[in-house]
């Protein structure tokens, strides 16, 4: 390994004293020896560049790049179908809640709560 080398991938696991990227099996882990002390990457999936040392530490990370699974448009309207989804499954959670203890209520009561829940919270239906 060179003195310093530089390791390009996609965060796939982060812990308070390193990360994972999926280009490379291992851990990267931070020096405690860097000055300043490289940030961890800000979340799993982003595209990083570490500079690591010749003992496998890391002393600079620069995230940035796209992530290449997703072009940024498919990734918003991925993005807000899932918002969309997430909203009426707990707008359905919290009327099954609701009326739980109401012994007149039907299951097809449920539904009809909900709708107004998503209502409500300004979600489409």
């Amino acid at each position: 390994m060179a003195v310093n080398e530089v390791i390009s991938g996609t965060v796939t696991r982060i812990n308070h004293t390193g990360f994972q990227v999926a280009e490379r099996e291992g851990w990267l882990t931070i020096s405690q020896h860097a000055q300043p002390r490289p940030p961890l990457p800000t979340r799993v999936g982003a595209r990083v560049s570490a500079t690591i040392d010749k003992r496998g530490f890391v002393y600079e990370v620069v995230e940035g790049g796209q992530d290449p699974i997703q072009a940024p448009s498919e990734a918003v309207r991925s993005g807000c179908a899932h918002d969309a989804v997430s909203v009426r499954i707990a707008a359905v959670q919290a009327a099954a809640a609701f009326l739980a203890p109401r012994p007149e209520a039907k299951s097809a009561d449920v539904l009809s709560v909900a709708d107004r829940f998503v209502e409500w919270i300004g979600g489409a239906k």
